[in-house]
């Protein structure tokens, strides 16, 4: 169980504004904490949720709060709680899907669902208006088509090529190449330490420095090797691996 965010880290993926209200739910006294009743705005019960909540069991709190900072709160940020009902969060999710936004009115409304199910928990209401509703109904059940991730061999010549004919230090154009033969993304590369890498074994041990924040590891190909020696080479002397200049 945690109590806080990973500052450096979510100001990769969101806003100033959602890392400076983190800052503000973290910093939450116990007192303020037990001081709630039903006639809370939304606002300030959000807060209140992200304190004992959010900020305790996600790993990525800085995600939902940037989409509620978004999506939700221009709208309905001093509606009471105990007004918040089915059709008002639907008017929210609404249109999101008009606009063919699905991920994000997904997320609107699981995230709606989570606070209304935890003010239920805490009194604030006496059951949430959106407890028999599931969020496979969302836009009539449809679900994101999935990106496609992949270059064509044209794409992934160019990109491996197109770096020797720019004014590019060492460090910039085997960071890229890395990025692409690895498929991490660059701020994964960008930061990645000396240490992590085992040349012995041919092994990257990245730890938690990625997006689910889970142990990976993953090997070292002929090519990702090669990214790594240029820039253990252009980068003496420094600890971590990319020293971009």
């Amino acid at each position: 169980m945690k109590n806080t965010f990973d500052k450096a880290r979510a100001a990769e993926n969101t806003s100033r504004e959602a890392i400076e209200y983190l800052e503000r739910a973290s910093g939450l006294s116990a007192v303020s904490t037990a001081n709630f009743d039903g006639d809370m705005s939304f606002s300030s019960a959000f807060m209140l949720f992200t304190r004992l909540s959010l900020l305790i069991t996600r790993r990525r709190p800085e995600i939902a709060v940037h989409c509620v900072l978004i999506h939700v709160m221009p709208h309905i940020s001093e509606v009471k709680v105990s007004d918040i009902s089915r059709v008002l969060v639907n008017q929210l999710v609404n249109p999101l899907i008009l606009e063919g936004k699905i991920v994000q009115g997904r997320r609107v409304f699981s995230l709606m669902k989570q606070f209304l199910s935890w003010c239920a928990f805490q009194g604030l209401i006496d059951t949430s208006p959106l407890n028999d509703m599931s969020l496979n109904k969302v836009a009539g059940g449809a679900k994101p088509v999935p990106r496609e991730r992949k270059l064509t061999d044209a794409e992934v010549w160019v990109f491996w090529n197109i770096w020797d004919y720019f004014n590019v230090c060492e460090g910039t154009k085997w960071a890229a190449r890395l990025c692409l033969v690895a498929a991490r993304r660059p701020d994964e590369v960008l930061r990645a330490r000396k240490d992590e890498f085992n040349l012995q074994r041919d092994v990257w041990n990245q730890g938690t420095r990625n997006k689910s924040a889970r142990q990976h590891a993953l090997p070292l190909s002929p090519l990702m090797r090669k990214c790594v020696e240029e820039l253990f080479e252009y980068g003496k002397g420094q600890p971590v691996a990319c020293s971009v200049k």
